[in-house]
């Protein structure tokens, strides 16, 4: 006698359509916060990296003036440096802008260190610093102008280094007289001209007050080495400004 067997099939559980698309769009999820931490973590390495070359850099340039009583004129005169210059190899990937202003009494230096998009950097041979949160140039100098007309500081070296770009620049300033005039023209100067040109009208009290402009420099005299942050009020008026406490900054 054949015995049939009649056989049951049971349903087993499965992932739903969007059950399979939630899983995917989580671990979608997963890898993005991944990788941006993982860029963070490089940024900051690279960051980091950056700062430790730039002030190691900027010990051997001031070895080098120790012992030759000057900045030398280049840092890339490799393999025989002449006796002005000197021999700094670049760590991997990275690459050094550097240049030496000889006008200045003291001489000033500008170095900066640049891996890919990131720089970090010595502006007027101040301390070194990275494109974070950016003190690029500092003067607590408080200088007054012999007339209306007051030549503050040279920003040549800083737009030198880090470029046409623009940069939030921040004084204290006050003027003698505001009777006729209540604002000064803020602008890059150096004599019949500048390197780099820029302008701003500034309001001014005959007390301290904090005032901030924004600017981005462009090309203006290929001859010109210098570019002064200067003030004028218009002869005549009494409007003569008194300055201090300068910040440079790369605008957000």
């Amino acid at each position: 006698m054949l015995l049939k067997k009649t056989l049951k099939f049971k349903n087993k559980p499965g992932f739903t359509i969007v059950e399979l698309l939630i899983v995917v769009v989580v671990i979608a999820i997963l890898a993005a916060i991944t990788t941006i931490s993982y860029t963070g973590i490089q940024q900051r390495a690279t960051a980091a990296s950056l700062l430790s070359t730039v002030s190691s850099v900027s010990k051997s340039i001031s070895l080098f003036k120790l012992e030759n009583k000057k900045y030398p004129i280049t840092i890339d005169d490799c393999p025989s440096p002449a006796a002005t210059n000197t021999c700094l190899p670049t760590s991997s990937g990275s690459i050094y802008t550097y240049r030496v202003n000889s006008s200045t009494n003291p001489q000033e230096y500008s170095l900066v260190v640049s891996k890919g998009t990131q720089k970090a950097g010595v502006v007027n041979s101040r301390t070194p610093s990275n494109t974070g949160a950016d003190l690029l140039s500092t003067s607590s100098v408080e200088d007054t102008g012999p007339n209306e007309f007051l030549r503050y500081y040279n920003l040549a070296p800083t737009i030198d280094s880090w470029g046409l770009r623009p940069y939030t620049i921040s004084f204290d300033i006050k003027s003698a007289n505001i009777s006729n005039q209540n604002s000064v023209q803020a602008y890059a100067q150096n004599g019949s001209g500048a390197k780099y040109a820029f302008y701003a009208t500034v309001p001014v009290t005959t007390s301290f007050v904090r005032q901030s402009i924004t600017v981005t420099p462009s090309n203006s005299s290929s001859t010109e080495v210098d570019a002064y942050l200067s003030f004028y009020g218009t002869y005549g008026t009494g409007n003569v400004s008194t300055v201090k406490n300068l910040r440079v900054e790369l605008a957000n």
